[in-house]
């Protein structure tokens, strides 16, 4: 019996040894040892932006190809915080938003197979009116998208939003 209360007590010892290694082995980061410190601006509306699904296929397929388009650009995921019918999605990303972004946008879009009509800009925003190829409109929008595309950018040099992208149809 003495035995096999020694075994479990030794037991019990490793396990919480293993446990209280394991969790020295998590703890933040210590630039002194070479490690990187990456800080989270509490106040940037990225951190505080909640994510939701895109809504219905016209959406999901715009979100696809949006996603792939701002992770290009932005160093974190867009995060989509609204999905409905007028404004189809809208994003906010990690930072401000630049007219050298909006360039960058534009030209991935359309080698997506995005056709930009006209754009306009403003002190706090940039907007592309876009039209879809024949090839998008029968492979991703059964020939109908519902109206005519803008994407808005907002520009403003801070707050929410300097950092959000909409894609509306009108």
């Amino acid at each position: 019996m003495k035995k096999v209360l020694i075994f479990v007590l030794v037991l019990i010892l490793l396990v919480g040894l293993w446990w209280f290694l394991a969790q020295d082995e998590h703890e933040d980061p210590d630039p002194e040892n070479g490690d990187e410190v990456v800080e989270i601006d509490e106040d940037n509306p990225y951190y505080q932006a909640e994510e939701v699904a895109a809504i219905g296929s016209r959406n999901e397929a715009l979100d696809e190809d949006f996603r792939l388009v701002l992770s290009q650009i932005f160093e974190e995921e867009p995060k989509l915080v609204e999905s409905g019918e007028i404004t189809a999605l809208s994003y906010v990303v990690d930072r401000p938003i630049t007219s050298e972004d909006v360039t960058d946008i534009k030209e991935l879009l359309e080698i997506e197979g995005y056709e930009t009509v006209a754009t306009s800009s403003e002190d706090d925003e940039y907007e592309l009116d876009i039209s879809l190829t024949e090839e998008l409109l029968e492979d991703k929008y059964d020939g109908d998208p519902g109206g005519n595309m803008y994407v808005v950018f907002w520009t403003t040099e801070e707050g929410e939003d300097a950092q959000k992208i909409e894609v509306k149809f009108l």
